[in-house]
């Protein structure tokens, strides 16, 4: 598991835009809390998450797609005594904007979480896959 974790953060980044644009909406949503901490972990474990999704939505997957990143976070020794996982999918074939639609899904899911300022640092991974069109979004939230 932490190789896997290991090369995906070591791997190019084709969806620097995407992900910018859903850390963007996250912090927008944060409310009067202090900002959120961005952590290369946690964008590992989100990268993770919206493979595995991806994987599934294309019929590929052996297994369910990831829904809670604790178990994740606990096979990393990663410090953290709450985890929340937001995740938003854009259908391209009935948006002309998937990965707003996928931001939109994210940050709409977490519209109770992201303001909660218990939660103190996040990771994001926001893609779209190039052969469907089809966007993809995830946001890890962790608090102490």
């Amino acid at each position: 598991m932490m190789a896997a974790v290991t090369a995906i953060m070591l791997a190019p980044t084709s969806s620097a835009d995407s992900t910018g644009e859903l850390k963007s909406a996250v912090e927008a949503k944060r409310g009067g809390c202090p900002a959120l901490q961005s952590d290369p972990v946690l964008d590992a474990v989100a990268k993770r998450a919206n493979l595995e999704t991806q994987t599934y939505a294309a019929f590929a997957a052996r297994f369910q797609p990831m829904e809670d990143p604790m178990p994740m976070l606990r096979q990393l020794s990663y410090p953290a005594r709450k985890s929340k996982m937001l995740s938003g999918f854009g259908d391209a074939q009935q948006f002309a904007d998937p990965l707003q639609k996928a931001v939109y899904g994210a940050t709409l899911f977490g519209w109770d979480t992201i303001p909660d300022c218990s939660y103190t640092r996040y990771g994001a991974d926001a893609v779209t896959e190039t052969k469907s069109g089809n966007a993809f979004a995830v946001v890890v939230l962790v608090g102490d």
